[in-house]
C-alpha cells in the first residue's frame, strides 16, 4: 500500500514538472536576426527570466531604428565578435543603452555596438552598451554618438561599484553636462585596459559642463592601464576636465593620455 502511494506521488510530481515552464538556467538563446533580438528584449522585461541564461549572437545585426532597449539582463551574452548597429533613442527616458541595466551576475563579451543615443529631457545614465552596469564587460566596443544630461559615456553611463569593464574601447562622440566620459560617465567600479579615441564634450554650444574625462567623467572607483587619445572639452568656463578623469577620488594607475585637453577657465573676471 505504501509503495503504491509513493509511486502515485512520484508520478504526480513528474507530471507537474513536465507542465512547468523550463527554467531560464537551462536556456541558450540564439540571436541571428533583429526579430530574435526584439524577442530577447521582450523576455528580459521580467527581471528574473535571464538568470542563468546564455545568449549567443550569431550574426551582425542592423536594427534600423526599430530598437527597444533590453530592460534588465542577469546572464551571459556572447557577442562572438559581431556588431549590433543602428541603435537610436530620442524619446524621454533614463538608463538608456543596448541594455538598460546589467546586474552583478551579468557578463557581456566580444560585442560591438553602434548607434546614436540622445534621449530628451533630464535623462541620466546613457551609454551605447549599457545605461547602468553592475556586471562584467570584456572586449566590447562602442561607436557612434551619445548625448544626455548626467552620467554619459561611450560604453556605459554609470559603472557601479562591483561593475567592471576590461579591455573595452570606444570611438563614440560623447556630449554631457555632468559626468561625461569616453568610456564611462561615472565610474564607481573598475575600468581596466580600456581605451578611448572619441571626442568628449568638444561642442561650445552646450551649457558649461562639469566633470569631463577621456576615460571617465567622475571616478570614485579604480582606473588601471587605460589610454585616452580623444580630444576632451573646449576652452570654457567650467570645472573638472582631464585626459583620464575629470574628477576622481579613487585610484588611477598606469594610464596614458595623448588627447588634447584645452584650458578650462574656472573663474572669469570681467574688465572694469
Amino acid at each position: 500500500m505504501k509503495r503504491r502511494r509513493l509511486f502515485s506521488l512520484l508520478t504526480a510530481l513528474a507530471l507537474l514538472a513536465a507542465l512547468l515552464p523550463a527554467r531560464a538556467a537551462e536556456e541558450v538563446f540564439s540571436i541571428a536576426t533583429p526579430q530574435d533580438l526584439a524577442r530577447f528584449a521582450q523576455l528580459c522585461t521580467k527581471d528574473t527570466w535571464s538568470q542563468g541564461v546564455t545568449a549567443e549572437l550569431t550574426a551582425d545585426l542592423e536594427v534600423d531604428g526599430g530598437f527597444t532597449p533590453i530592460p534588465i539582463f542577469q546572464g551571459t551574452f556572447h557577442g562572438n565578435g559581431h556588431t549590433i548597429s543602428g541603435l537610436s533613442v530620442t524619446g524621454k527616458g533614463s538608463k538608456v543603452g543596448l541594455f538598460r541595466t546589467l546586474t552583478a551576475s551579468a557578463v557581456v563579451e566580444d560585442l560591438t555596438v553602434e548607434g546614436n543615443l540622445s534621449p530628451q529631457g533630464t535623462a541620466s545614465s546613457v551609454g551605447l552598451l549599457a545605461g547602468v552596469n553592475h556586471g562584467t564587460l570584456r572586449r566590447c566596443t562602442a561607436t557612434g554618438t551619445v548625448s544626455d544630461q548626467e552620467n554619459v559615456g561611450g560604453l556605459v553611463g554609470s559603472n557601479e561599484a562591483g561593475g567592471s569593464l576590461i579591455s573595452c574601447s570606444s570611438s563614440a562622440l560623447v556630449t554631457g553636462v555632468t559626468n561625461a566620459g569616453g568610456v564611462a560617465g561615472q565610474n564607481l567600479g573598475l575600468l581596466q585596459a580600456c581605451s578611448n579615441t572619441g571626442s568628449v564634450n568638444v561642442s561650445p554650444d552646450q551649457e558649461a559642463p562639469t566633470s569631463v574625462g577621456g576615460i571617465a567623467g567622475l571616478s570614485r572607483g579604480t582606473i588601471r592601464s587605460c589610454v585616452n587619445r580623444g580630444e576632451v572639452g573646449y576652452q570654457h568656463v567650467g570645472y573638472n576636465m582631464g585626459g583620464i578623469a575629470g574628477l576622481q577620488s579613487g585610484e588611477i594607475t598606469g594610464c596614458t593620455n595623448t588627447g588634447p585637453v584645452p584650458v578650462s577657465y574656472t573663474h572669469l573676471t570681467l574688465p572694469t
